[in-house]
């Protein structure tokens, strides 16, 4: 703990991690320390979190033990990992296979030689040659045993370990060997499904150049991207892979952000245009005003992000964890009544009895299952973030396959919230110019959209705001400032909001201007009205086919907005259920109706004035989040571009991946219980239980989690949408 009682963090990289087993190790061996409290290990990055006292233990001991264990620390991010099939295990693994196959020539087709007679015991050749197989095969699984023993875990390698002594010492050196063989040949499966994740993470870091070139007075220089400094002017050259976040302050061009976004259309940049690190230019030459150090660019954040999700687990994976951690001990102990109990109480034959013993173990190894959930939650948000959608872990997986209404807010969401000033209704003696000026001298310190339209209506009419100062934004109502010239309070909002405070409106006026889809504004100076403002929006390109795919939920629209806007745009995209205008809490209020009732609700919104109703639903998603640092903190799933054809593309990959994840777990246990059924009706032998039950599992369940990320681009972006089922929430919410 730090002085101020914040726990104190340390992360690194370690390489030869590669499959659950050993991730258990480290973590235990790690937590068992003292001054560790807590140890987090990411089998997909590498990385490992230690949470510890300062005062007890430091970081360089923290690496010490784990290289201890067997495991080298890389300081590197990653770089520098062995690839599986160039790896000492595979090239083991191999030696081992074709040792088995020469011994099993020599016991059953070629003429074998007479070695020594040890305690009665005839030595032949191919026993050596069967015990060299087990050597070459059984060498790292015993390490991994022995790793896993000397921090008090026991897992599935020391299983094997036993299966393969207890069939030698029985006479089955064969199947000892094949044992060992195949259990290693599964691992490398393991290993290379678990090098593919880090794979991809390595390529997303790898997409930010090591290099930048910036100007230094009137000089180009060329640096470290790490000693880049927000401020510094980079030079990005048509062909370039832009190596910074920043503004465009010079120049044009086109931009392939598919890295980014997931999509491959070229997006134009001029003077004031964002760009991101790791995206491509295509065409022309920019200077470009860093906004971001290199360690905190969208790139990076992104990248934190889907190693963080990884490390979230679903509900269904930490059951999984829990079952496998009491499941290998109860295997055990099963294993040892059956050795014993039948030839000691039943008089049975007790070789026969340890051999089906040495089966169970074999057939109850849980590595299938253990990795059936990790590797299609892997597979599900890396395929998902290809699309430029972020699941920020297994759990919002989950949780996204089980929603049953789906929330939309209106500006920024289903429109592209960039709304322009249509109507300009002076009042009360004003002139439309002197309208004008007053509003843009208002809005000129508001973040807001309708902001921005008022500034550029008074710029393309020409008209100079007024100065003011004393400038407050109320959230859902609008804002307020007080002259410069007189002190007089001036004041831009809604009309409930104008009609709280006891103004005299012109009903019918805001009625006509609201009645053709607009959002109206009520422009005051003291208590007297001097204007309305009327404002149009447009809505997203595809937002009605959309909406039409989302087929099997209850859409519903939550707006801010006048109600007569609300539903102008709802009946464009064929919401039927309108809620407006609603306050900030009043959308949450209305989310936690829904959910009280027993629904499971995503709220959709832009991540900035929705945070509140993203967190409160189920499933929180934000649309065109890329750069917005409160989307990706709030929201569950974001969504990276401004596409709100991706929510039902991720609706529909959490479904395809909960139905991977039910069909794996289904197919482990399956697999496993027949050939149980096999081995005890004679049928088949300890190599095939483990050829089939373990290596076979495992392979089953890793290449089925593989096909979520294969073809999902396309197959869900033009799907043909279903016919929505009817509402589902008007029987627990008031009136819209």
């Amino acid at each position: 703990m730090t002085e101020d009682g914040t726990p104190t963090l340390h992360e690194f990289c370690i390489r030869g991690l590669h499959c659950s087993d050993c991730a258990s190790t480290v973590k235990n061996g790690l937590e068992r320390k003292n001054g560790v409290s807590a140890a987090d290990v990411n089998l997909g990055s590498g990385k490992v979190c230690v949470t510890y006292d300062p005062s007890t233990i430091d970081p360089t001991t923290i690496e010490r033990e784990v290289r201890k264990m067997g495991y080298a620390v890389d300081t590197g991010e990653m770089e520098g990992e062995v690839e599986v099939l160039r790896s000492r295990e595979f090239y083991a693994t191999v030696a081992a296979g074709v040792l088995l196959f020469l011994g099993l020539l020599l016991e059953h087709g070629l003429t074998d030689h007479h070695v020594v007679t040890v305690g009665g015991v005839e030595v032949f050749t191919y026993h050596l040659v069967y015990l060299a197989s087990m050597v070459f095969g059984g060498a790292y699984i015993l390490r991994s045993a022995v790793r896993a023993m000397m921090t008090f875990t026991f897992t599935a390698s020391g299983l094997m370990i036993i299966a393969a002594i207890g069939a030698t010492a029985i006479g089955e050196m064969a199947e000892g060997a094949a044992v060992l063989f195949l259990y290693s040949l599964a691992e490398l499966l393991e290993s290379w499904s678990a090098e593919r994740s880090r794979r991809s993470m390595r390529a997303l870091v790898e997409l930010a150049p090591k290099r930048v070139r910036v100007l230094r007075g009137d000089a180009e220089v060329e640096i470290q991207v790490e000693e880049v400094e927000p401020g510094d002017v980079a030079i990005i050259r048509p062909g370039d892979r832009i190596p910074v976040d920043g503004t465009v302050v010079s120049g044009a061009s086109s931009v392939n952000e598919a890295t980014i976004t997931g999509e491959a259309a070229p997006v134009s940049k001029a003077i004031g245009s964002p760009v991101y690190a790791g995206t491509m230019n295509v065409d022309g030459a920019m200077e470009v005003e860093v906004t971001a150090h290199a360690h905190d660019t969208t790139l990076n954040r992104i990248i934190s992000m889907v190693e963080e999700a990884e490390e979230r687990k679903a509900p269904v994976e930490r059951f999984i964890d829990k079952f496998a951690k009491y499941y290998t001990p109860v295997v055990l102990l099963s294993a040892l009544l059956i050795a014993t109990v039948p030839p000691l109480v039943l008089g049975a034959d007790g070789e026969d009895w340890f051999y089906r013993a040495l089966m169970l173990l074999v057939i109850a190894c849980p590595c299938a299952l253990a990795i059936s959930v990790p590797i299609a939650v892997v597979s599900a948000v890396s395929s998902g973030a290809k699309q430029g959608i972020l699941f920020k872990g297994g759990a919002f997986l989950e949780q996204m396959s089980e929603v049953d209404v789906v929330a939309f807010d209106k500006t920024g969401t289903l429109t592209t919230g960039d709304p322009k000033l249509v109507q300009v209704l002076p009042m009360n003696g004003w002139s439309r110019n002197e309208l004008l000026a007053l509003a843009a001298g208002v809005e000129e310190g508001s973040e807001h959209h309708l902001a921005v339209a008022v500034l550029q209506g008074a710029e393309g009419s020409g008209v100079e705001p007024l100065a003011v100062e004393d400038f407050k934004a109320l959230p859902g109502k609008g804002v307020q400032a007080t002259r410069s010239d007189t002190g007089r309070s001036v004041a831009l909002g809604n009309p409930s909001w104008a009609r709280d405070r006891g103004l005299d409106l012109d009903e019918d006026a805001i009625a006509s201007l609201a009645a053709e889809g607009g959002t109206v504004v009520v422009v005051s100076q003291d208590e007297d009205v001097v204007g309305l403002l009327a404002f149009s929006d447009t809505l997203r390109p595809l937002a009605r086919e959309s909406i039409a795919a989302i087929d099997d939920m209850g859409v519903m629209l939550l707006s801010g907005d006048s109600k007569a806007a609300a539903k102008a745009v709802a009946g464009e995209v064929g919401i039927t259920d309108v809620y407006a205008p609603l306050l900030p809490e009043e959308k949450v209020d209305i989310i936690r109706l829904l959910r009280a009732d027993g629904h499971k609700v995503a709220m959709v919104g832009d991540g900035v004035n929705d945070a509140p109703s993203l967190a409160e639903a189920d499933v929180g998603i934000a649309m065109g989040a890329i750069g917005s640092d409160v989307a990706m903190e709030t929201a569950d799933v974001v969504l990276l571009r401004d596409d709100i054809s991706l929510v039902p593309v991720a609706r529909r990959l959490s479904k395809r991946a909960m139905r991977v994840i039910r069909q794996n777990i289904t197919l482990a246990i399956s697999i496993k219980i027949a050939i149980a059924v096999l081995v005890f009706m004679g049928l088949a032998t300890l190599w095939m239980a483990v050829a089939i039950g373990d290596m076979g599992a495992s392979l089953v369940v890793i290449l089925n989690a593989l096909r979520l990320g294969i073809g999902g681009r396309s197959e869900d972006h033009h799907e043909a949408p279903a016919q929505r089922a009817p509402p589902v929430v008007t029987d627990v919410l008031p009136e819209g």
